[in-house]
């Protein structure tokens, strides 16, 4: 249709880099007739409907799904991040035209923007999930099929327990507890943040993590009871003693203190340059949501079994996220394992 042929030829001149105008128009083209036989092969497959005309029908059925307790909401915010710069580029494609050509141009267009694979995946994987509910709406006859890039694993950092002292230090009371907590039990950040006086035995120095009025655990197998240290403990009840008797929160919002706290990423990364903790002449990279990594190192290196540190951590006796993603090796330890050739 000269709609599609406008988007396409639009679309190509204003996002791709061409030696020249013909060049440009001769890549158009091709795409025309790319579209002239998927349109073909699709059998009338135009419906109508736009990725932005079913978008807001998507969101609210993941809002209804949040509601009912079957979605998080910080799955919902990772999902409209995705969908967003999808829909920049995609949003105005009719969903019956849609087939792998259009995810390969996405991909191809977020490399050329210097994009990382994981980046990409995590936006074509939403995109899918939004073809999937058209699919499953009868919207559409067909489900989507594409490659995702290929991804390389990063280099998590895990600092040395001196390292960790050193950049607690540098951390103000209330967010140096919080820190302490998550590396010394391997709570989630949810977990943490949304931790309430409630759930938690001083006597016994047990925290319990379970479903409360304002938090549902990630799955079955994260309802569980962990156990804390007598240092942690003492900060837990100094922490008591200074936040407002009001708040239900162990880690009250500082602007709300009925609201638990929401993020402390910057206030960690400040603490870390303050606290001289380099990597390859850089401020060491560790964020909250490495702290848990860092407690299943420690427990590792510490010998404990594989299957203990699952049921410490939340996860399924039959999960491999725990030695994939979250078990890493302090650089100091690789470094006091070097071999040299005696000559």
């Amino acid at each position: 249709t000269l709609q599609m042929r406008r988007f396409i030829g639009g679309l190509l001149l204003r996002r791709s880099h061409f030696s020249s105008k013909t060049a440009g128009m001769s890549h158009a083209r091709q795409m025309i007739k790319k579209q002239k036989l998927i349109t073909h092969n699709t059998a009338k497959g135009v419906t109508g409907f736009t990725l932005n005309d079913v978008f807001p029908l998507w969101k609210d059925d993941e809002l209804q799904k949040i509601a009912a307790g079957h979605k998080r909401l910080s799955s919902f915010r990772t999902d409209l991040n995705g969908l967003a710069n999808v829909l920049d580029v995609l949003g105005d494609v009719d969903i019956g035209l849609i087939d792998k050509t259009y995810v390969m141009t996405y991909q191809a267009q977020r490399r050329e923007e210097q994009y990382k694979a994981v980046s990409i995946n995590t936006d074509t994987r939403k995109f899918k999930a939004l073809m999937n509910w058209c699919f499953d709406n009868r919207l559409i006859d067909r489900t989507l099929k594409f490659r995702s890039l290929k991804e390389y694993k990063t280099k998590t950092e895990v600092p040395t327990l001196e390292e960790v002292v050193k950049i607690l230090e540098e951390l103000p009371f209330k967010l140096r507890v919080l820190m302490r907590l998550m590396i010394e039990t391997g709570l989630r950040k949810s977990e943490a943040h949304h931790l309430r006086w409630e759930q938690i035995d001083l006597e016994h120095k047990r925290i319990e993590v379970r479903e409360t009025i304002a938090f549902a655990p990630k799955g079955e197998d994260s309802v569980r009871l962990v156990s804390i240290g007598e240092g942690l403990k003492a900060d837990l009840v100094q922490l008591r003693q200074e936040e407002p008797e009001e708040s239900d929160w162990v880690f009250p919002s500082v602007r709300d203190p009925s609201k638990p706290m929401d993020n402390c990423r910057k206030a960690l990364q400040s603490a870390i340059v303050r606290s001289g903790v380099r990597r390859f002449g850089k401020p060491m990279k560790f964020t909250p949501k490495y702290a848990r990594k860092a407690f299943s190192s420690y427990q590792w290196i510490n010998g404990t079994p594989l299957e203990l540190i699952k049921k410490m951590m939340g996860h399924s006796p039959n999960s491999r996220v725990t030695v994939d993603s979250y078990i890493h090796m302090p650089d100091g330890m690789m470094a006091e394992k070097i071999i040299e050739v005696p000559l």
